[in-house]
């Protein structure tokens, strides 16, 4: 009874398997309906003069490096409600624990102070 149903159970899977790889692909390269096929345009050469590349070349490199140098503005993520703010600067809670006199210089050399 065993080997009867391994045997079936194996020709099963050989079928099944079979039929998967034989109708898995469309044989050639047929052409799909609905779908528009691109187009290749032919690019003609640019008449653009060397010292016209070399400027526009340079304003884009100036623009990436300005880009760089910019901050990002004030996000409004949900933290933003818990930050005070008092102009440009950020609102700071420290507690001392020993000497107040050593904790302020900590913070002037670290810039927070």
């Amino acid at each position: 009874m065993r080997k009867n149903l391994r045997c079936t159970m194996c020709a099963c899977v050989i079928i099944l398997l079979s039929a998967t790889f034989s109708y898995a692909q469309i044989k050639g390269n047929p052409e799909l309906k609905g779908i528009p096929q691109p187009t290749i345009v032919q690019k003609e050469s640019s008449r653009v003069s060397a010292t016209l590349k070399k400027v526009y070349n340079d304003f884009i490199a100036a623009d990436k490096k300005a880009d760089s140098k910019t901050t990002p503005g004030i996000s409004a993520g949900s933290l933003e409600k818990y930050i005070e703010r008092r102009g440009d600067d950020v609102v700071v809670d420290i507690a001392v624990k020993e000497d107040m006199t050593t904790a302020k210089a900590a913070l002037k050399i670290t810039g927070v102070f």
